[in-house]
């Protein structure tokens, strides 16, 4: 028999909370082979003993509830065993977000998963030991949903049997997810293994490891207000309107005179624009901004563009051009005198 450690990082940021967030309990959920059941509290983060151990093999469930409702959030599962062997998964993007991974429909991920304990030079051992099943599917959101809807069906990628222990990349690989609008698109990816008794995933089958990969939209936005016909002696208000603002964003209006450039020499940016989003879902804002008349005192003729910042870099949602100002007044007269 052998005692497990089973070590905890915090992931309750991915609900908009802090490590400490008393509304919260951490428990881990343990099922033995042999069908006992118990559960342990566990704190955000460090480690915690199962003194009773693991003689064939137990499934550990992390959990954290609510406790206004005890409605429970599912984290994290991971089977440990003496006889089966281990795997772990880990997901990056070009989003740092740990919590739950994520990128954007248009944008790469990387899945890494280990294997060890597979027995690779004896025959005779059970199948058990001989290989694991690497599983990849994925489901989509409701439209503007961010979460699993009930009735989801998962659609299967990859199901294959892994024979080698070790370190497997698949890097820069880009969503699954199926949509006649892909810029719109919202799901999840689920990359697991399991133990293989019978290649495939059994009744008696075990989860080893489980990640997820949430993809979001790309995100739109709309400048209104200005006609470009019209020569202004004060810029009327403007309305900004944002769908599905990056998790992880900052949207703001820049305005700079003359045509539209990719890099222009002299950019304003409007400090009273900005919309800073840092959390765990896509955001929509609508606003009217009432001062650019004010952050934009000289005559001329003015590019007004919409830029949106993510992890990825900037990105321009909207442009409007020309935005014509013209506050001076030229008179013509003549000053004579009797003499």
């Amino acid at each position: 028999m052998k005692k497990s450690f089973i070590t905890l990082t915090c992931t309750l940021c991915a609900f908009g909370l802090t490590q400490a967030d008393d509304r919260y309990t951490n428990e881990i959920r343990v099922e033995h082979e042999d069908g006992t059941q118990y559960t342990l509290i566990v704190d955000p983060e460090g480690t915690r003993i199962d003194t009773r151990g693991v003689l064939g093999s137990v499934r550990y469930s992390l959990y954290t509830i609510k406790n206004e409702d005890n409605t429970p959030y599912f984290l994290d599962e991971k089977t440990v065993s003496s006889y089966h062997p281990q795997s772990t998964i880990k997901i990056t993007s070009g989003d740092p977000y740990e919590a739950i991974p994520r990128t954007r429909v248009d944008k790469p991920f990387t899945v890494e998963y280990v294997v060890t304990g597979l027995v690779t030079d004896d025959d005779d051992v059970q199948d058990a030991a001989k290989s694991v099943v690497f599983d990849h599917r994925h489901t989509v959101y409701d439209a503007g949903g961010t979460e699993v809807p009930e009735n989801a069906t998962w659609e299967v990628h990859d199901h294959d049997a892994v024979t080698a222990n070790g370190t497997h990349r698949i890097a820069n690989i880009y969503t699954q997810i199926q949509s006649t609008n892909l810029p719109d698109a919202r799901g999840e990816e689920i990359f697991s293994i399991y133990s293989n008794p019978d290649w495939g995933i059994a009744p008696d089958a075990s989860l080893l490891a489980t990640k997820r990969v949430q993809i979001w939209p790309i995100a739109k936005g709309s400048i209104s207000g200005i006609d470009p016909t019209i020569e202004y002696a004060k810029i009327p208000n403007v309305t900004v309107d944002l769908t599905d603002l990056y998790p992880s964003s900052t949207t703001y209006l820049r305005v700079y005179k003359g045509a539209p450039n990719a890099n222009p020499a002299e950019v304003l940016n409007i400090n009273t624009s900005y919309v800073s989003i840092n959390d765990a879902i896509p955001v929509d804002r609508n606003y009217v901004l009432e001062e650019l008349d004010s952050k934009v005192p000289e005559d001329g003729t003015y590019t007004v563009e919409l830029i949106h910042e993510t992890p990825w870099g900037a990105d321009l949602l909207d442009q409007t051009y020309p935005l014509k100002i013209k506050r001076s007044i030229k008179i013509n007269g003549n000053v004579n005198s009797s003499e």
